[in-house]
């Protein structure tokens, strides 16, 4: 993070960095004076201020939430407080949701950057016990939604229910899980509100262990359109002055009790009135995507009615319209009078000296015009559509959306925490970087359990390097197998490629795929990774047993920890939002047992099932600044690979793994071959030739789009997605929920869109910006 002519920056003991993300949210909210997010006694640290410079574009009075991954802040409705900054020696990220009460939310984050590594100390040894699920492994996930308009309207509000009487109310996106099921048919029904429950009639739901719905792509998934015979419908669109949402789902920011964060998702009203403005209909939910749908019983043929939108504090009425008795009807796009707060800048203060420092790297020119170049998705509705809240799930979420409760549910399931409260903060102990560390004899404790040494196969392997094409951040990897076959890796991520030009090197922002990058930006950044400035989070895999969990059989499990060494249960990977574990893991390693989200209900297992993943030499960048370093990374490459094949380790990598693996070290190469290209069937794309020679347009399909976008996460799953699939990469069909999902990480997304050269190569109607939603 730090330029490479200003070494002495580097002994400073607080920096800050500013993060200018912005995600743009709607919700409301009350003052409170005293609430923290972290309910643990503060730590030891540096108190900072934290402040935020907004304007509301309509003049409306602004309000302020905060929040922090450690540390303690101070939960104030003020534009600055103060944070508790823990030490240690990384980043750590504060955010503040700025609001109008009447729809508008941005939210911003900035961080302060430590440098003040702990002491090397022997940790006490991990004795946190696991605990045995309870219940049955089985689940529901799926949606609902009316098919009788221009694209499918889901219905939040919605109760399902099972023939065991299980039930749930379907969520902002018109989805539902349930959780604890045994395997078996269940004959389900739907009740929207104020109408009686109705049959989905066949086939029924049905739970089986080996095919559970792990994203809406899959079979399981159960999406069903409803039926509503002799009513009335109305629907429509709303969206503020600036094209956002009026709408939150941000688990970040929830608390139950907290009068100053969320209860959970808010959403704004549409209701039906007669001329006189009295009621015709309950309020109904505005949906995800802005959409909403009243239903009622039969009225007078020829009533006069309009319909009232309530979001927060703005309200608006349509044009009076008449009615039939019953049917379908359509009113225009509603736009509210009424935009979100811009925030101008963020600063951390240390004593009363600002210290913020440049954002994590920027698209180009694909949300916002730079420099006087237009922006590559021009249309407003579109970048609303992809990038705004509540858009902004579409990253890192196909798979589901974890909350903090799901989150400490399965940290507790994997004896990662002793327990959990009602609102997913952990009680008692919880495992840290130390521990973990030494259970495996990974540095610096490498006979920190010499109960179960290193294998004489399994040296510590240690890499340095850019993950360009998945996270774009710079990784200091750390793997090691031990006497018993368990295996675990590490991954401290940093910042990515630093723009050694600039004075505070910046990390240089994010180009087209064909773009390269200047080497200098990565070494610089390999070089400040080593000297661990910028830490970002630790994310830690590994595959052992736990006695008495999973019939004491090994199974993958997937932690993160902060720079403190302290457990997180949340992490921003992209710059966006905060998301929580494990989906943030499972969206690229898979799990065939994990979809929606972990049970909150103390029955979700610990295996979920997921996979490692192969490293590519292509899309991996090492640094030059050594002779060695190049032939040392293909080394240790080849080690990291190799090491998650072999007997006892089925279950972590696909045929797909194992086939890329044995085709890059074919004849015993220690250098991978970079022209191999995997036959059909472990690409899943059917617009490959099946095996031989490939053709010029195949080779460029594979090394442009599969291999830099696709392939990594892609080869973990045990579902094979179709990359002619035109729905997930360009969007515009009336299946929102799969609309602009692929890629799933917003780097290759963006480096995909930004190279006017790549999305040609598809060939899928959409090769120079993904396709609208189709007009409701």
């Amino acid at each position: 993070m730090l330029h490479v002519k200003r070494p002495m920056l580097m002994a400073t003991r607080l920096l800050g960095i500013l993060l200018s993300t912005i995600t743009l949210t709607s919700c409301s909210g009350e003052t409170d004076t005293t609430s923290s997010t972290n309910t643990t006694p503060p730590p030891l640290g540096t108190t900072v201020q934290v402040s935020v410079e907004a304007t509301d574009p309509d003049g409306d009075q602004l309000h302020y939430r905060w929040a922090a991954t450690d540390g303690t802040i101070t939960n104030i409705d003020a534009p600055k407080t103060t944070w508790v900054v823990p030490r240690g020696s990384g980043l750590q990220f504060a955010y503040v949701v700025v609001s109008d009460n009447k729809g508008g939310y941005t939210e911003h984050r900035a961080a302060a950057l430590t440098f003040d590594p702990p002491a090397v100390t022997s940790p006490p040894a991990h004795s946190i016990p696991s605990a045995a699920p309870t219940g049955n492994s089985g689940f529901v996930w799926g949606s609902v939604y009316s098919p009788s308009f221009g694209r499918n309207v889901y219905l939040p509000g919605v109760t399902i229910t099972l023939s065991n009487g299980k039930s749930t109310v379907t969520d902002m996106k018109g989805q539902f899980f349930i959780s604890n099921l045994p395997d078996g048919p269940y004959p389900a029904t739907y009740q929207v509100p104020g109408r009686p429950a109705v049959s989905f009639g066949a086939p029924p739901i049905t739970v089986n262990s080996a095919t559970l719905p792990t994203s809406p792509s899959t079979a399981s998934y159960f999406s069903r359109p409803v039926e509503l015979p002799g009513t009335l419908q109305v629907a429509g669109s709303v969206r503020l002055a600036d094209r956002s949402f009026c709408g939150i789902r941000n688990e970040f920011f929830t608390h139950s009790s907290d009068p100053n964060l969320f209860p959970g998702p808010i959403s704004g009203t549409a209701e039906l009135l007669d001329a006189a403005n009295n009621p015709l209909s309950s309020p109904f939910s505005i949906n995800h995507y802005g959409d909403f749908l009243i239903v009622r019983g039969p009225v007078g043929s020829g009533t006069a009615a309009k319909v009232r939108i309530t979001c927060e504090g703005t309200v608006h009425d349509s044009t009076t319209l008449t009615l039939p008795a019953t049917g379908v009807v359509k009113f225009p796009l509603t736009v509210l009078n009424n935009s979100r707060p811009t925030v101008d800048r963020m600063t951390v203060l240390l004593n009363g000296q600002d210290v913020g420092r440049p954002d994590l790297p920027k698209p180009r020119t694909l949300f916002t015009s730079v420099n006087g170049t237009p922006a590559t998705f021009g249309d407003e509705d579109l970048i609303a559509e992809i990038i705004h809240t509540p858009g902004d799930d579409a990253f890192f979420t196909y798979k589901g959306i974890d909350t903090r409760k799901s989150a400490c549910a399965y940290y507790k399931a994997i004896g990662a925490v002793e327990g959990c409260d009602a609102d997913g903060y952990p009680t008692g102990a919880q495992l840290t970087l130390a521990q973990w560390r030494s259970k495996f004899n990974l540095t610096p404790f490498s006979n920190g359990n010499p109960s179960n040494p290193i294998a004489s196969d399994g040296q510590e392997v240690r890499l340095q390097y850019i993950n360009r094409s998945d996270l774009n951040l710079g990784r200091d990897m750390q793997a090691v197998k031990l006497n018993n076959g368990d295996i675990a890796y590490n991954t401290c991520n940093y910042p990515g490629p630093q723009n050694v030009n600039d004075p505070l090197g910046a990390p240089a922002e994010i180009g087209p795929q064909t773009e390269p990058d200047v080497q200098a930006n990565i070494d610089l950044a390999i070089d400040n990774a080593r000297r661990g400035i910028g830490m970002i989070a630790c994310v830690a895999m590994d595959y052992s047993a736990i006695p008495g969990i999973n019939g004491d059989r090994p199974f993958t499990k997937f932690y993160t920890f902060g720079p403190t060494g302290q457990l997180l249960f949340s992490i921003s990977l992209d710059g966006r939002r905060e998301k929580f574990m494990p989906g943030t893991c499972t969206t690229c390693h898979g799990g065939d047992a994990y979809g929606g989200q972990f049970p909150e209900d103390g029955s979700g297992r610990p295996d979920l099932k997921s996979r490692w993943q192969p490293f590519d030499m292509a899309n991996l960048k090492v640094s030059f600044s050594s002779s060695q370093d190049l032939d040392a990374a293909n080394a240790a490459v080849k080690i990291l690979n190799q090491r998650m094949v072999g007997p006892g380790l089925e279950s972590i990598t696909t045929a797909r793994t194992k086939a890329l693996i044995t085709g890059w070290y074919k004849d015993d190469r220690i250098v991978q071959n970079s022209n191999f290209i995997p036959p059909l069937s472990y690409i899943a794309s059917s617009l490959l030739t099946p095996p031989g020679t490939p053709t010029q347009a195949e080779k460029d399909l594979y090394q442009h789009i599969i291999q830099p976008g696709c392939q990594t996460c892609h080869a973990a799953q045990k579902v094979d997605e179709n990359i002619a699939d035109n729905v997930k990469v360009c969007g515009g069909s009336n299946v929102l929920e799969q609309n602009h999902t692929m890629t799933n990480s917003l780097v290759p997304f963006e480096r995909f869109w930004l190279d006017p050269t790549v999305p040609p190569l598809l060939n899928l109607g959409c090769n120079d910006k993904p396709l609208k939603h189709p007009s409701l």
